[in-house]
């Protein structure tokens, strides 16, 4: 008798797990409308920044499960998500590109890039 209840049990767990592998969590839920991908704005509390200073910088877009991806020309991103923190790496003075990418539920994709100075 306890064999057959670690049989079912191992069982039960079996297929609990193969469900969850068939499972993408990128899967809208039943009833979830999927938005479309709409990438508005890309921006910074400062646009002139001195070497060793940070700032904050924001995507604002609207979308279904949207994952964001965001790189630096110099420097570098803290944090992760819509917004996050930038800060500049000693001894780069000039123009500096900040690209933040933005995919979304059903793989569509925008970016656009900010461009700050460092004194």
């Amino acid at each position: 008798m306890r064999r057959i209840k670690q049989l079912i049990i191992i069982a039960c767990l079996f297929v609990f797990f193969m469900n969850m592998a068939a499972c993408d969590k990128n899967d809208p839920t039943p009833g979830e409308i999927e938005e479309e991908l709409v990438f508005e704005l890309l921006s910074s509390n400062k646009d002139t920044l001195r070497n060793g200073e940070g700032t904050t910088i924001q995507a604002l877009a609207r979308g279904t499960k949207l994952v964001y991806h965001w790189s630096a020309s110099a420097g570098d991103i803290l944090g992760s998500g819509s917004t996050v923190s930038y800060i500049t790496t000693p001894c780069v003075a000039g123009t500096i590109e900040i690209t933040c990418k933005i995919e979304d539920v059903l793989l569509n994709s925008d970016q656009k890039t900010i461009k700050l100075y460092i004194e």
